[in-house]
């Protein structure tokens, strides 16, 4: 499959913005359209779009690649045929009637990528712009959204996501990120009532109540999460996020036999799902099968490199199994990843400390930590961190008042 990938991926680089004959043999559109398949958050199927685009070149149809428009989407002449493709291989795709829009799709994109470079402000004017000009393109307010969001413009972020939902009423993503809006702004029902809306006004699709599932279990709520979840599932059977999600609640509630039934049958339908390996490492990590478990990590970790939690959990694995260099690569790669986790900083610290070199780095590593605001479950480390690094550098005042303060943080438990 990743073969098919990486040659329909080169097939279409090497005819990009060229454009084909026209079509020989399929059924003919009497308006001038297009089809636009996105790659962006919005495509359920990223490898299928590939497929579809390959599929049509090869029937010598019009095509172009957007380069840096939603995520680098395909366009391709309108025909029946093709339409009818998208809705059997579920493919994402959008009807784009007038091809002059073509100039607006790219200030768009444009705009997008001022945005993603934190110029946000001259990115909204840009795309405030253009929908002064024609307020009818309803990916611009999406585009517009998303911008507010990055910008954590909250109210305004939904605001747009809602003229581009009004826009066009069956986009699903509007209907998320105005739910993901309200979340963030700490109005979870809120949130739960605008997409139960949207379900009552006829408009049922089953990742709502996997975004709402989502939602609360983000928040630790997983009696009110696991509903949600089942009921995605009720209505898309072949969820694999909505089988991840419930055994991952399983997991955190350690029923292994929920949580290894949902991971089977998420591996049976999508086996390269983000975080489906991650969990399934969890699971064996509580099974005690730490071999497996590390090679899940690392798995996940070969598709996401930057996926913190499972190089946190790697690293620990290294640390029980005492394989400390590995322990030590992975810990640095865990901290670039997400550099406000302060566990990370401690046992940095500690492999310094037991390798008796790189103590004031090491000290400044522990205090950073601190500084990060550690549970108070794992606080006491960091002051006995101090306490030995420093009794190490002969200062022995300073590590007798970390012992003491350490001491004094595990009585308060």
């Amino acid at each position: 499959m990743h073969d098919f990938c990486n040659f329909a991926s080169n097939f279409l680089m090497k005819r990009l913005f060229l454009i084909i004959s026209l079509l020989l043999s399929l059924t003919v559109s009497v308006k001038p359209a297009f089809i636009l398949i996105p790659m962006d958050d919005s495509q359920r199927d990223h490898l299928k779009a590939y497929g579809i685009t390959y599929w049509a070149l090869q029937n010598q149809v019009e095509a172009w690649w957007l380069l840096n428009y939603r995520g680098g989407s395909f366009i391709t002449v309108f025909f029946a045929d093709i339409e009818k493709e998208c809705i059997l291989r579920g493919v994402s795709y959008e009807i784009i009637a007038d091809a002059q829009k073509n100039n607006i799709f790219n200030e768009i994109s444009r705009a997008r990528e001022i945005g993603l470079a934190g110029n946000f402000d001259e990115a909204i004017a840009a795309l405030n712009k253009i929908l002064q000009e024609d307020p009818t393109i309803s990916d611009g307010y999406f585009a517009l959204g998303n911008i507010y969001f990055r910008a954590r413009r909250f109210e305004e972020a939904a605001r747009a996501f809602i003229q581009a939902l009004e826009l066009k009423p069956d986009d699903s993503f509007a209907v998320i990120n105005v739910a993901n809006c309200y979340a963030a702004l700490g109005q979870m029902e809120e949130a739960e009532k605008f997409v139960l809306e949207q379900v009552k006004r006829g408009f049922d699709d089953s990742q709502f109540y996997h975004v709402l599932g989502t939602l609360y279990a983000l928040r630790a709520n997983y009696d009110k999460a696991l509903p949600y979840f089942e009921e995605c599932l009720k209505r898309n059977p072949r969820s694999a996020s909505a089988h991840n999600a419930i055994a991952a609640i399983c997991l955190n509630r350690d029923d292994l036999v929920c949580a290894e039934k949902h991971l089977e049958a998420a591996l049976a339908i999508n086996p390269t799902l983000l975080n489906l390996r991650y969990n399934l490492a969890q699971l064996r990590e509580k099974q005690n099968r730490l071999e497996e478990a590390i090679k899940l990590y690392q798995q996940e970790i070969a598709d996401s490199p930057n996926h913190f939690k499972a190089l946190f959990n790697l690293a620990r694995l290294y640390r029980l199994q005492q394989r400390e260099e590995e322990e030590l690569e992975t810990l640095l790669k865990a901290l670039k990843a997400e550099p406000s986790f302060p566990l990370t900083y401690f046992y940095l610290a500690r492999i310094y400390l037991r390798q008796g070199r790189n103590f004031n780095e090491a000290i400044e590593l522990v205090k950073k930590g601190l500084e990060l605001k550690p549970d108070k479950e794992n606080l006491p480390l960091g002051y006995f961190l101090l306490a030995d690094l420093y009794n190490r550098l002969g200062e022995y005042d300073r590590s007798e008042e970390y012992a003491r303060q350490g001491q004094a943080l595990l009585k308060s438990h």
